[in-house]
């Protein structure tokens, strides 16, 4: 099959019924940096030098900040994952956290190999709540010798607030 060909019944040869030409097509004229298709496609475009574009599509299992990650509030307030991984990121002693949402804001578990200042970092995260919204948000940060785990061993980095929706 040519590239051509591909592109011609590019609905019929892919295996995700949920892509379809006019879907990717979409998405490539939308383009953000840190777009990913259906929350789980990374996609790329050729030049269309020798004919007509053609798309890459590579399938992602563990997206960093996928949409399932945000928390949603009772007011509505969508927060994406970034909000509490941009400040926790650049504390070079965090070496591991966890974010419980709460009704309110989030508790936050920290895993550290020297001193931090939790004050500070709370509220750094509730500063950037209430940006988005969530008035009168409330965040703790706690250090801990270990966080907890899912039967796998993988730690589960944001904990959705039982009966929240997680994404949206």
């Amino acid at each position: 099959m040519t590239k051509d060909d591909l592109m011609e019944h590019f609905d019929e040869v892919v295996t995700d019924r949920r892509l379809t030409r006019d879907v990717v097509e979409a998405h490539l004229a939308a383009l953000s940096t840190d777009a990913y298709l259906l929350d789980e496609y990374h996609v790329c475009a050729s030049g269309g030098s020798s004919g007509p574009c053609g798309t890459t599509l590579m399938r992602i299992d563990d997206i960093q900040g996928r949409l399932d990650d945000c928390f949603t509030y009772p007011g509505g307030q969508t927060v994406h994952p970034l909000t509490f991984r941009s400040p926790l990121g650049r504390e070079r002693d965090i070496i591991e956290y966890q974010v419980c949402q709460t009704a309110r804001g989030a508790d936050v578990l920290v895993r550290c190999q020297g001193p931090i200042d939790t004050t500070r970092i709370a509220e750094t995260i509730r500063a950037a709540l209430v940006d988005l919204g969530l008035t009168g948000a409330e965040v703790s940060v706690t250090p801990v010798d270990a966080l907890g785990r899912q039967s796998t061993g993988k730690l589960r980095r944001f904990v959705p607030l039982a009966g929240a929706s997680a994404g949206s």
